[in-house]
């Protein structure tokens, strides 16, 4: 059976996220999503709590269809990507794990601590917001999904800090309600 994970910090969770979790929910016996707690590479000056983060999702997502696995907010302690394979091969055993990722991520995995672990445990999957996938560079065994999408939170947290609307299209409307609402961003 197969597991895919999708983790991140979803600062904010925006469309994009929504297409690849709507893709990958179909493709996998089981899907989770699984938010950053304390990740060892997001600035902190623009990362808002857990609890936004994880209610944002909530209202991006049709939780029927999808789970929202808070084993990093619980770990107490900084989320190692490895650590998070170790836990998901312990608690689903029977399963092989995929991870998804978007290339930016890739391109970063070399500073990853314990990547022969992840590497070893497993299976990469790659989603790119750009056009120009240069699959023959990377050094990994990876799946590659053609997937088209320029929407990025960096981009969503800059409009919103300028008191620009990032637009229906791009940002799901209760989530940027959400967003107002808690005067996230700004």
């Amino acid at each position: 059976m197969r597991l895919g994970f999708f983790g991140g910090s979803f600062n904010p969770p925006h469309e994009g996220h929504k297409r690849i979790i709507e893709y990958c929910s179909k493709e996998f016996d089981k899907f989770l999503i699984i938010p950053n707690y304390d990740s060892p590479q997001i600035d902190k000056e623009v990362l808002v709590s857990y609890e936004h983060r994880y209610n944002m999702l909530k209202l991006l997502l049709d939780e029927g269809k999808k789970y929202i696995d808070d084993y990093e907010a619980k770990s107490n302690q900084v989320n190692y990507t490895y650590l998070t394979i170790q836990y998901l091969k312990k608690k689903y055993k029977r399963y092989d794990i995929y991870m998804i990722l978007g290339k930016d991520q890739l391109d970063n995995l070399p500073n990853w601590r314990n990547l022969n672990f992840i590497l070893d445990n497993a299976k990469l999957i790659c989603f790119d917001r750009k056009t120009t996938l240069n699959k023959n560079k990377q050094p990994y065994d990876v799946d590659y999904i053609d997937f088209k999408c320029s929407i990025s939170s960096t981009d969503i947290r800059r409009k919103i800090k300028m008191g620009k609307s990032p637009g229906c299209d791009i940002i799901n409307e209760q989530v940027l309600n959400y967003i107002k609402e808690n005067n996230l961003y700004i």
